[in-house]
């Protein structure tokens, strides 16, 4: 393995000097992006456990407000005694009541005339004004009106088709749907019985039938299936049968449901109500059936088989327990729009309650299984009766939210990083592409070098030998004195377009090649150029031939005269020449040529040389060209007539033509406006 040169060690030291600022500055970055994440991973744990205690007090007050509250899907029963006892369920029995012991002396001794009187008494005077003075004496005391308007109502003369009694029934129904009798038995089923006892068969009016459906959906009692059996009998065949029939039918049914439920609950005394504590167990829909209340937007409640898992909730009380039981998508909603509402829960973090031993998905993704990282936890205690304790846990549940900004960050600094190392890229790119092109440089400028001295060598050998062999004497006759005269001066004429094309190339490289445009007699351009050419042609056995065109635009018709920079012109038709000469084999033609095309002139110099491949037409041009390695040893030149040649046509706002294939000659246009388009 060589050892490295100076320009390549300095290639690499370059590279290194470019590449490493882009490294460390990745590595440094991408460090700091990890603790970017951990700092962020932090900052949630920290606001998580600031947050969880609030957060479960709030579930614990307002979620269980709402699942307490009128409005709750909850099922509220007690098993007091051993005995179920069900929201809005129908007494077996009724129970006395003792609202007489606060009547006053006066409103006693009415109360007992209005009891005493005899059954069927003609004349119930004494009762009905007993009635009359307790009702005057009532005031705001709604128990005493209603016995005393029942007692009234019976007192009626039912006979009497004057007074619509049935009406006054109803009504005393609907104004005391809670009042019992001393006795506990209900008001308003008494009153509605005796109204559809006094109704014939089909008779039944509408709105005592909304009065029962009312009261047997609303306030149902021991009563219920005697209003119910009366009803059916009353609607007889009329058009209010069928809801009657209706009627009844849900009743039954409900009463069935109601058996069951009791018989349910019955079963779970045993297995997880605890008579020291509150207790919470979940049900799942199936064996033994399970029940629940679920509300009428009418009022009342109906008992349906439970259908979705629910948490029954209990309470010891005396003699028994309350129970309550919450549906769970009840109990998710509550607890869910109380940590949405409160505002403080982030965005990206979930929320797990777990009560009665089960885990419940409040916040995030319901169906998601798999174990979240938690950040924080806390206990509540779900305000329903006594209380009923559960844990809350914050997890992050949605860690794109938490690592969004992190995440901004890492994009940019990514793409910092992509950007300094596609920077750092195009900068080796382009250091080595300069490099490349520095060692192509210094190669041309050798070979160019080189060539120079091997060109100018020869001429000058040439002028010292012939002047030395003048000053010598060794030269006699005048004929042959003229021929080294003019050899001396044909090789310094070499010499000065040697040195002339080097200057032009400076002043390209310099921007100071300016142009001078005149009108040209393009014919007698070409004319000079050719008897300039000439000696070197003959010196090399080659024939110039000009061929003028059939027609010649005559000098002084400066309209189409064209106007250029003559100098240039014939410099870069002296280039052309000299390449065709020297391509050119020992007696061949060298034809030039000029045609016009429009407000152009096109001159032409054609060889017979060995051609120039398609793919160099462009890169012959090129300053420093020369192609293939063996025409470089058989021809002479430094490869910048070309380029020479390209820019005067450029500069006159033209362009050079190439028409060559190999074996085929070449063919070199120099095609220029008749005005000049530009100048370089």
């Amino acid at each position: 393995m060589r050892p490295l040169r100076r320009p390549e060690l300095a290639l690499l030291l370059q590279a290194i000097l470019i590449a490493l600022p882009v490294i460390l500055l990745a590595g440094s970055a991408l460090n700091l992006l990890r603790d970017d994440r951990s700092e962020a991973e932090r900052q949630a744990r920290d606001s998580a456990r600031a947050i969880a205690p609030e957060l479960a007090r709030l579930l614990g007050q307002r979620a269980g407000e709402e699942l307490s509250g009128p409005k709750s899907a909850a099922v509220r029963g007690s098993i007091v005694g051993g005995a179920v006892i069900l929201p809005n369920e129908a007494a077996r029995l009724p129970v006395p009541d003792d609202w007489p012991l606060t009547l006053s002396r006066q409103q006693a001794q009415w109360w007992k005339t209005a009891q005493d009187r005899a059954p069927g008494k003609s004349d119930p005077t004494d009762a009905r004004n007993a009635l009359n003075a307790l009702a005057d004496s009532a005031g705001n005391n709604g128990v005493l009106r209603g016995n005393v308007e029942w007692e009234l109502l019976e007192l009626e003369d039912w006979a009497d088709a004057r007074v619509n009694h049935v009406a006054h029934a109803t009504n005393v129904a609907r104004r005391f749907p809670r009042v019992v009798t001393p006795s506990g038995t209900p008001v308003a089923p008494l009153a509605l019985l005796l109204a559809l006892q006094h109704t014939r068969a089909g008779d039944l009016s509408e709105p005592l039938l909304q009065a029962v459906e009312t009261n047997t959906t609303n306030h149902a009692s021991f009563l219920t299936p005697e209003l119910l059996q009366t009803a059916q009998q009353a609607a007889g065949n009329g058009a209010l049968a069928s809801r009657v029939t209706a009627l009844q039918q849900r009743w039954n049914k409900e009463e069935t449901e109601r058996d069951d439920a009791r018989e349910s609950l019955h079963g779970l005394l045993g297995t997880w109500m605890r008579p020291d504590r509150p207790g919470e167990v979940w049900l799942h829909p199936g064996s033994p059936p399970q029940f629940f209340l679920t509300k009428r937007a009418t009022g009342g409640s109906d008992l349906t088989l439970l259908h979705q898992t629910s948490l029954a909730l209990t309470n010891p009380v005396r003699g028994g327990w309350e129970v309550m039981l919450l549906p769970q998508r009840s109990l998710v909603a509550a607890m869910q729009k109380t940590l949405l509402a409160s505002g403080i829960l982030p965005d990206y973090a979930g929320a797990v309650v777990t009560i009665g031993g089960e885990r419940l998905r409040i916040v995030g993704n319901p169906t998601l299984r798999t174990n979240l990282m938690p950040i924080a936890w806390a206990s509540g205690t779900l305000l329903i009766g006594p209380g009923h304790g559960f844990n809350l846990s914050l997890d992050l549940a949605n860690p794109t939210l938490l690592y969004a900004r992190s995440a901004r960050r890492r994009r940019l600094v990514e793409g910092l990083i992509v950007s300094a190392a596609l920077t750092s890229l195009i900068g080796l790119a382009v250091l080595w592409t300069g490099h490349k092109r520095q060692m192509r440089l210094n190669e041309a400028k050798s070979n160019f070098v080189s060539s120079v001295s091997h060109e100018l060598r020869a001429p000058i050998a040439a002028v010292r030998l012939m002047a030395e062999s003048l000053e010598s004497g060794r030269v006699t006759g005048e004929a042959k004195q003229h021929d080294y005269f003019r050899l001396i001066a044909q090789e310094c004429r070499r010499i000065s377009t040697l040195v002339e094309n080097v200057l032009d190339v400076s002043r390209i490289d310099q921007g100071r090649r300016n142009y001078r445009f005149d009108p040209v007699d393009a014919m007698a351009l070409l004319r000079h150029t050719v008897a300039l050419m000439q000696p070197n042609a003959e010196q090399r056995h080659v024939r110039i031939v000009l061929r003028e065109p059939p027609a010649i635009p005559e000098p002084g018709t400066n309209d189409r005269q064209p106007v250029w920079d003559s100098a240039a012109v014939e410099q870069s038709l002296v280039n052309l020449l000299d390449n065709a000469i020297k391509h050119s084999p020992a007696g061949a033609e060298v034809r030039v040529e000029m045609e016009t095309s429009g407000d152009a002139v096109r001159l032409w110099v054609r060889d017979s040389g060995p051609g120039i491949p398609a793919e160099d037409h462009g890169r012959i041009f090129e300053r420093f060209y020369r192609r293939g390695e063996e025409l470089r040893r058989e021809t002479t030149g430094i490869g910048i007539g070309l380029s020479i040649v390209r820019h005067v046509a450029e500069g006159h706002g033209g362009r050079v033509l190439v028409e060559s294939a190999p074996g085929r000659g070449s063919s070199f246009g120099l095609e220029l406006p008749l005005q000049p388009g530009a100048s370089a």
